[in-house]
């Protein structure tokens, strides 16, 4: 093959080999440009949800309160922190934080697989007056203090829930009323409810936390009674 037409025939297949590479080039910015704009369309479903979803929860939890919201941090996307003041009766202080996620966030999705908490309604306040009864209670385990890791395990009763037979922990020398309280905010929040403490000693002295994602919002009001109701039981002598 004569040397021109040999080079003639290179340059011909590095036009050809560029053409190509372009066209692939190409694909692969479109490819990537879709998959971004998927990604920030995904986002923006989920802010708006959680954006959504936490205007709903404040919105009963006003109405079911009866009180002024005063907010710690937020209110945003991602939940708030606030008090409710005044603090429904029995309570002298009450506070409630909600974190939101959604699976359409791809930063909340990461966060899920790293181990964060799902979304949740956390509660926790202060009684009037020292509660006479104590309660603890969380799902899926007993907890520490009921199982001798703790002090006073001595005057900590075992107590086995019918539905699901959960088992929690009372103290007090009058736990009955405040044993039918918990019974029944169990009873009818058992999907959500994640975790229930009434305590003399430490902080806080009054714990509810709900997962968000199970409560609806409609039940907020109830979930606010039925936690009021708690509250008077554990002050019974």
């Amino acid at each position: 093959m004569p040397f021109d037409r040999f080079l003639n025939w290179l340059l011909d297949w590095f036009h050809a080999w560029l053409l190509r590479w372009e066209a692939t080039g190409l694909e692969l910015w479109a490819l990537m440009a879709a998959w971004l704009l998927l990604v920030l369309a995904s986002w923006l479903v989920g802010w708006l949800r959680k954006r959504r979803r936490g205007q709903a929860i404040l919105a009963a939890l006003r109405a079911g309160s009866r009180g002024t919201i005063e907010f710690r941090r937020g209110p945003g996307a991602w939940g708030f922190v606030a008090a409710v003041t005044p603090a429904p009766d029995p309570f002298r202080e009450f506070s409630v934080s909600f974190r939101a996620m959604s699976i359409f966030d791809p930063v909340d999705c990461l966060r899920r697989l790293a181990g964060a908490p799902s979304s949740r309604l956390h509660i926790w306040a202060i009684l009037q007056r020292t509660p006479e009864a104590e309660l603890v209670w969380e799902r899926g385990q007993l907890p520490a203090r009921a199982l001798g890791r703790g002090p006073g395990r001595t005057l900590w009763e075992i107590h086995r829930l019918s539905l699901g037979g959960a088992e929690y922990a009372t103290r007090g020398l009058n736990a009955g009323a405040l044993r039918h309280a918990f019974t029944d905010l169990h009873a009818r929040f058992y999907a959500g409810l994640q975790r229930v403490v009434v305590q003399r000693e430490g902080a806080p002295q009054f714990e509810v936390v709900m997962a968000g994602s199970a409560l609806e919002v409609h039940e907020v009001s109830a979930l606010l009674t039925t936690i009021r109701a708690l509250g008077r039981a554990a002050q019974i002598g």
